[in-house]
């Protein structure tokens, strides 16, 4: 499984530009899939 982020976020670095935006991005995703296994489900919008 580690693999698998670290590759995520390698990919992530060399099609963004920027770095900031793509540890943002990196680090959402991250947390909709912990969400997801936990069995919260997607945010409600409002």
């Amino acid at each position: 499984m580690k693999e698998l982020f670290t590759r995520w976020g390698e990919l992530l670095h060399a099609e963004l530009t920027d770095p900031v935006l793509a540890e943002t991005i990196r680090l959402a995703g991250d947390g909709m899939y912990m969400s997801s296994i936990a069995g919260l489900g997607a945010p409600i919008r409002s």
